[in-house]
């Protein structure tokens, strides 16, 4: 048996996945800077996750440059990318229906249905940089913070075993 200590990194990845979960059960769908900076196309796509879904969202045009400069390592640095939030969630009750297994929307899909989402857990503080953005005029995308407050334990047990 092994034991996995609690530490900053663990509890903000639980976090993310409880935020995930979160979105899924709210009709959001979710994707990572880290991501966004890597795929964004020239045609103005991104793919969301949502739930076991992929959704092929076409980004307004109003909003297209904002992400892409939100999306740019806020360290300059490609091999250990820093980004100013976690996600940009879109919602997926207005806009969206599935036809035929996939996720469509109309052409003209509203800018109000994007979210940028920064995730603290715990007492977790935002850093000058995240501080900057929230307060930062001009975006036509809302920001939030959510905060999840939940007792992690201080240890976790992972036991291998043989199959």
């Amino acid at each position: 048996m092994s034991v996995l200590e609690k530490n900053n990194e663990l509890q903000g990845d639980l976090g993310e996945t409880i935020f995930k979960h979160f979105c899924n059960n709210r009709q959001y769908a979710y994707i990572k800077l880290e991501k966004i900076y890597n795929t964004f196309t020239p045609d103005n796509k991104l793919i969301f996750n949502y739930g076991f879904n992929r959704v092929e969202v076409t980004i307004p045009d109003k909003i297209c440059e904002e992400i892409r400069e939100t999306c740019m390592p806020s360290n300059k640095n490609n091999n250990s990318p820093s980004f100013k939030v976690d996600f940009l969630t879109v919602a997926m009750r207005y806009d969206f229906t599935s036809q035929e297994g996939t996720w469509v929307h109309p052409p003209d899909l509203r800018i109000s249905a994007f979210k940028w989402v920064e995730i603290k857990t715990g007492n977790g503080r935002l850093t000058k940089n995240q501080r900057d953005f929230i307060k930062k005029e001009g975006g036509k995308i809302t920001r939030k913070i959510f905060r999840i407050h939940a007792e992690f334990p201080e240890q976790f047990e992972i036991k291998e075993e043989s199959i």
